[in-house]
């Protein structure tokens, strides 16, 4: 069977369907089958980021109210050889329970590797759903401690569900920042949340240019690798965090992040 996993957020803005897409596109490149489910109903957009949604003819609600297989309403293009999406719906009148979500992700983890599900932002009925489908959970935040107070409200509601394999993934970091003390650390955020982190990616242009895919671009920057640093975490169990901090201390560090800073 492969592994069931949850990318949820406390709040919105986070880069929360981002990090999943990324890290969905980057296990497909190491070579895992992978599943993108989008959960994120009535604001899903999953079929935009990896450019499908021209190819969409059946979704979720498709699948529930049995106007179609499950294998008809997975689509996937633009040179993915792994990855396959199960697109959601923006509109339905067809009542989802958990039970039939959990029926869903099992099938899909008894072909695929990986299902990673993105979850609706918050704590709602859609995001019961979302966790009840999953065996894992990965909670995206920023170093900002409005994100990490509502953050830390949903690790609580993840442990009530069940969910044991909880880590954090810290996005939008900035290693100038942080080396000035003026962003939490991902050590800090680890303390605070009382949860070990999974990953962190660096702020950066380069995540609009790897979400469009132009790999060719982007191949050794530092967006690329912090997330085959996240895939070697959790294909390992491992807790390698990528570097954003170093290039920032010493005296050349000092010139670098002022010149940040000035820009």
């Amino acid at each position: 069977m492969g592994r069931k996993i949850a990318v949820v957020s406390g709040k919105g803005g986070v880069g929360k369907t981002t990090v999943a897409c990324g890290l969905a596109l980057a296990l497909s490149k190491n070579g895992k089958s992978v599943c993108l489910v989008d959960l994120d109903i009535g604001l899903n957009n999953l079929d935009v980021l990896l450019g499908l949604e021209n190819k969409v003819v059946y979704d979720l609600a498709d699948c529930l109210s049995g106007r179609c297989r499950l294998k008809q309403a997975l689509v996937t293009g633009n040179g993915f050889e792994n990855l396959y999406l199960l697109p959601s719906m923006r509109f339905s009148s067809v009542k989802i329970t958990p039970l039939q979500i959990k029926s869903i992700t099992d099938k899909l983890a008894g072909v695929f590797d990986f299902v990673i599900i993105d979850a609706p932002a918050g704590a709602g009925e859609n995001f019961e759903l979302a966790v009840y489908g999953a065996n894992e959970a990965l909670v995206v935040v920023t170093p900002h401690m409005a994100s990490l107070r509502d953050a830390d409200k949903v690790i609580g509601l993840l442990k009530g569900f069940g969910i044991s394999e909880t880590s954090i993934v810290v996005n939008r970091i900035r290693g100038d920042m942080v080396a000035r003390k003026e962003m939490l650390s991902h050590t800090q955020i680890s303390k605070l949340l009382k949860c070990p982190i999974m990953g962190v990616v660096p702020e950066s242009d380069d995540i609009n240019i790897y979400s469009s895919f132009k790999f060719d671009k982007i191949a050794k920057s530092k967006t690329v690798v912090a997330f085959t640093i996240l895939v070697h975490n959790i294909k390992t169990d491992k807790k390698v965090i990528y570097d954003y901090e170093s290039r920032y201390k010493g005296l050349i560090g000092i010139i670098r992040r002022n010149i940040k800073r000035s820009v």
